[in-house]
């Protein structure tokens, strides 16, 4: 994903549907882990949940945030890991439209409605900023060893389905002589 030139307060979004519950996760060491660069050394944003919000029941859509910076990114134009654990996100509060809420303790990792990326302190016009392999996981990425992958003949190898989706079978046909 490209992110350019966020301007105060935009952000990118990623609805889940139907909300989650993360709860699991993050009693049992998940984080949230992806790749990211930029070129701009002043570039900062918070990374954060949103729960589920439920007017109608007075619930506020409330926050757990991250902020990054250049503390944690080097803004050299090279992809850089992020690896933060979900136990490291803090209650920052809840907008409802209208009204600022300062945090009450009442985030709910049991229905998380958002995954934002929010410009949060400043105009970033001008910046670029990438992001890939966005994930929440028990392992460090970076760390993870790759498969040895092997070159078949041509037409002996089948990917099922194609295109993939959920999930995917290879099948090889070739023997070796």
């Amino acid at each position: 994903v490209k992110w350019r030139g966020p301007a105060q307060y935009e952000h990118l979004g990623f609805d889940f549907k139907p909300n989650r519950d993360l709860s699991y996760l993050v009693n049992n060491n998940y984080a949230l882990d992806l790749f990211i660069r930029g070129t701009n050394p002043t570039t900062e944003f918070d990374i954060r949940f949103l729960d589920s919000f439920e007017p109608t029941g007075g619930d506020l859509p409330w926050r757990m945030r991250v902020k990054v910076d250049a503390s944690d990114v080097n803004w050299d134009g090279k992809w850089n890991q992020l690896h933060i654990p979900l136990s490291s996100f803090t209650e920052h509060g809840s907008w409802d439209g209208s009204t600022w809420h300062n945090p009450r303790g009442e985030f709910d990792w049991t229905k998380i409605d958002f995954l934002e990326i929010v410009s949060e302190y400043k105009n970033q016009l001008g910046f670029d900023i990438w992001f890939d392999q966005i994930q929440i996981t028990n392992q460090d990425t970076a760390m993870t060893t790759t498969s040895l992958v092997e070159t078949f003949p041509e037409g002996s190898l089948s990917i099922f389905p194609n295109p993939v989706k959920h999930q995917l079978q290879i099948i090889s046909k070739w023997k070796d002589p």
